[in-house]
């Protein structure tokens, strides 16, 4: 999987939020020349001009703008954004289509690029915007809504133009990373977010899809996906092999064994069990097999109600059709398409996101196995607005019915009733009720919604019984406001359906919003819903994530931290582990976000699975810790104190050596962690120097520098493999005798202590104080924490006794003074000779 620069995330950035401001302009002067907002249109309108305003006016009542009843005036900032959003949206899909070589020309069905669109539309007379935008609409008939009135809205000129320009002056590689249509909704929530947290307002729907949007950064979604579907898979192959669960040597090696196709399980951990007698015994998943999911893989299914731009349901794709290839003897084409059909679900409380959803979702099916319709995506909004009365809305049950048989007799007071009539009326008018009520709140709720509260025969029936219903009413429809109901409807059942199924494994990054700053709608549901776990909407959100799991099903999450140990949450932890059986714990701490604004929250990536915990058991007040300590997390929780990373080793030179590095392999365990340091050394900046000697042999320019550069980069590279002073690796609670020697690192020591070598290390020339050879240096906090340690004998832990950090002979070896302080300082050096001395003192005291 291939991330975005930041160079290249600040140019999306930056090109998103313009976007977005001049398309929001544009489409209110567009909305006010049509006198959308007024009572009666302007007198030169024609038909035509005059269908689209009333076309337009309604669409704007089902997104939630207000008409005055007496007056006749209307709101259109709903419609506004709807419109700006989705003109900019379809001209950046089309180029993103056109960058990967799949923006389909629908007559001759072949891929044109953006310059062959250019020269199509010249000899056609027309844009070769719209026209690129028209095709990429067809091809996308899930996310681009056939007549949809905004997009027949004609912007103004010098805003077609200024949006153009910034579509044009995008980069070519920002449209290939994997993680760019995730970023590309933040961005276009950026500003928006920045002015509500800023105002103070109480979020409620229109400001809840801005203020909850964050991008789920890739390392917590392979994370989650790996120790569930990889640890389910792991599990299947050990079972295969048990020599392997027996045998293998470390967790590297486990990971390449249950490798399939082209997915690595890099963020899969294992544990090892204790044989007889103390012996090493056979390797496990960390957090179990899933014993209770079913045994092949077309039988998974996997729901993301949170589901923002898709992220998670995107790196699910190739992971479940890898194994149905291999299960079920599948091309990839076809198991790419059978994993969209049966395996992947979504929802989402903003419509527009939802869209970007589908398009990522498609995006990334063509790219692996080409161009070609795809089945129905099972992603669907579960925060539409119900933009009628129930009165008006269940006048569409009696449309229905009259659809349904339209040869019943008819005089001059309707139609006459059948029995036929009579069925279908009660029955869809029943279930347009229960969609009524059920989504009266749905843009402040979401996937909170519940329809297993409610009744309805078409909830009951599912969507499948409503939408050939609804079709012909929609196709035929004598009024606007009739068609815009007919299709809120419809996405409205979609929803209800996806709401009210159990799935395998549920997985998602929750919205946070603390209680203080939640509108009353939602303070009010999760009181009366969630009161365990109402203090958050992530909590409470968190909860309702159970109600989508069957016994045996899994629910993995980006969650706060704080329901793990806090008094006011003892009830959620007294449900979870009586309802549950928690798996895997991995703690992330407060910078686990690459970009966040606002409030800074720890978060913790939690899997648990719904069976019964030890009956009669008492949990109450117990904290995560307590729950450790008496076993209840016995084989089944591994808890990390560190926050995975990718930080940026560089020479010093934009024109030098770089390379981005995983922190998961560089601090691995088994001697994996100095593997990958070795090989970035002598692998991949081997090879650079390498290229850069015979540049220089041959006389380029610029050569002789680069190879410097890279020359001490390695010396710097090779002192940190050494772990010499100032290049040492310390960890001030562990004993002197198990301080790392060389670079031995341990990924639960955390980054700040496994960076530490590296802040050492200096690039060639480098006159900023604060240089390294990170690319950016790190902010951390190195000399003392707060608090005291209790009394440690000296001669294991000698820096809490006396030690003056300012005294120049405590710095380096310092054996400790004459008194316990405790003082947790973080930047003692002890040399290789020190630590090995440490290491024969404690190993001659054992023997």
């Amino acid at each position: 999987m291939s991330a975005l620069s930041r160079n290249l995330r600040q140019a999306l950035e930056k090109t998103v939020r313009k976007a977005r401001a001049a398309a929001e302009s544009g489409a209110g002067k567009a909305l006010e020349s049509l006198a959308v907002d007024r009572r009666e249109p302007w007198e030169s309108m024609t038909p035509d001009v005059r269908a689209l305003r009333n076309r337009l006016r309604a669409h704007g009542r089902n997104l939630g703008d207000r008409r005055d009843p007496r007056s006749g005036a209307q709101e259109t900032g709903r419609l506004m954004r709807e419109c700006a959003y989705e003109h900019w949206h379809r001209m950046l899909f089309a180029r993103f289509l056109a960058e990967a070589g799949l923006l389909i020309e629908p007559e001759i069905g072949v891929a044109v690029t953006l310059d062959e669109a250019k020269e199509l539309a010249r000899d056609r007379g027309g844009d070769w915007l719209t026209l690129a935008s028209t095709w990429a609409g067809q091809m996308l008939p899930q996310i681009f809504r056939d007549n949809d009135p905004v997009l027949d809205i004609a912007l103004p000129p010098e805003t077609r133009i200024e949006l153009e320009a910034l579509l044009e002056g995008l980069p070519h590689a920002a449209f290939l990373a994997d993680d760019s249509l995730g970023w590309v909704y933040q961005f276009w929530q950026a500003d928006r977010k920045e002015a509500v947290n800023s105002s103070g307002v109480k979020i409620g729907a229109d400001e809840l899809p801005a203020v909850t949007q964050l991008f789920t950064e890739d390392y917590m979604v392979l994370f989650l996906l790996h120790n569930t579907l990889g640890a389910w898979w792991a599990g299947k192959m050990l079972a295969e092999r048990p020599n392997l669960a027996q045998s293998a040597a470390s967790e590297e090696e486990l990971r390449e064994a249950c490798r399939v196709g082209g997915v690595e399980w890099t963020y899969l951990r294992f544990v090892r069990q204790e044989g007889e007698g103390g012996a090493p015994g056979q390797w496990r998943p960390a957090a179990g097999t899933y014993p209770g999911w079913p045994r092949a893989a077309k039988d998974v299914t996997l729901c993301d109600p949170c589901m923002g731009s898709g992220h998670f349901l995107v790196f699910a794709l190739p992971i479940l059709a890898a194994l149905r290839m291999v299960e079920e003897g599948l091309s990839e084409e076809a198991a790419t398409d059978a994993v969209l059909r049966d395996n992947l679900f979504g929802l989402e409380i903003d419509p527009r996101c939802t869209q970007i959803a589908a398009f990522n979702l498609a995006f990334a099916a063509w790219r692996m196995a080409g161009y070609r319709r795809l089945p129905a995506l099972n992603v669907a909004c579960s925060g539409l607005a119900v933009g009628a009365s129930k009165a008006e809305w269940l006048r569409l049950a009696e449309k229905v019915s009259a659809a349904a048989d339209p040869d019943a007799a008819r005089d001059l007071f309707g139609a006459e009733e059948t029995l036929l009539t009579v069925g279908i009326e009660k029955r869809v008018r029943n279930g347009l009720e229960a969609l009524h009520d059920l989504f009266a709140a749905a843009p402040s709720l979401g996937s909170l919604i519940d329809p297993r509260r409610a009744g309805g025969d078409i909830l009951t029936a599912g969507f499948e019984a409503l939408e050939p219903l609804l079709r012909p009413v929609l196709a035929a429809a004598e009024s606007d406001e009739t068609a815009e109901m007919a299709v809120a409807a419809q996405g409205m059942a979609k929803a209800a359906e996806l709401l009210g199924w159990r799935f395998t494994l549920v997985v998602t990054n929750v919205p946070f919003l603390g209680r203080g700053k939640q509108h009353e709608v939602i303070q009010s549901h999760l009181a009366a819903y969630f009161d365990d776990a109402k203090r958050d909407l992530a909590t409470a959100m968190f909860r309702r994530l159970l109600g989508f799991v069957g016994t045996d099903g899994t629910v993995a999450a980006v969650t706060p931290q704080n329901w793990l140990f806090l008094s006011a949450y003892v009830r959620l932890r007294e449900r979870v582990l009586r309802e549950t059986t928690l798996n895997i714990v991995a703690m992330l701490g407060p910078r686990a976000f690459e970009t966040i604004s606002g409030e800074v929250v720890n978060t913790a990536l939690v899997t648990l699975t719904a069976t019964s915990a030890q009956p009669g058991a008492d949990f109450a007040g117990r904290s995560l810790d307590d729950w450790l300590r008496d076993g209840f997390f016995v084989q089944h929780c591994k808890l990390f104190h560190h926050r995975p990373f990718v930080w940026h080793v560089w020479d010093g030179r934009r024109d030098g050596f770089h390379a981005l590095v995983n922190c998961h392999r560089l601090a691995g365990p088994g001697g994996e962690g100095r593997r990958t340091l070795e090989k970035l050394i002598w692998s991949c900046l081997g090879s650079w120097i390498d290229r850069q000697s015979a540049e220089r042999d041959a006389e380029t320019e610029g050569a002789d520098a680069r190879l410097a550069h890279a020359e001490h980069l390695r010396s710097e590279l090779v002192k940190v493999l050494e772990g010499a002073p100032p290049y040492d690796l310390f960890a001030r609670w562990k004993p002197l005798h198990e301080q790392p020697v060389g670079w031995e690192p341990d990924m639960n020591d955390g980054v700040r202590v496994n960076i530490r070598p590296f802040t050492a290390a200096r690039p060639l020339g480098a006159k900023a104080r604060n240089a390294c050879i990170l690319r950016m240096t790190p902010n951390i906090h190195w000399r003392k924490d707060r608090g005291k340690e209790p009394a440690r004998d000296k001669a294991d832990y000698p820096w809490f006794w006396s030690r003056d950090p300012e005294n120049p002979t405590h710095k380096v070896d310092f054996p400790g003074g004459p008194d316990f302080d405790g003082n947790r300082w973080n930047d003692p050096h002890y040399t290789r000779a020190a630590k090995e001395a440490a290491r024969a003192r404690a190993a001659e005291g054992k023997g």
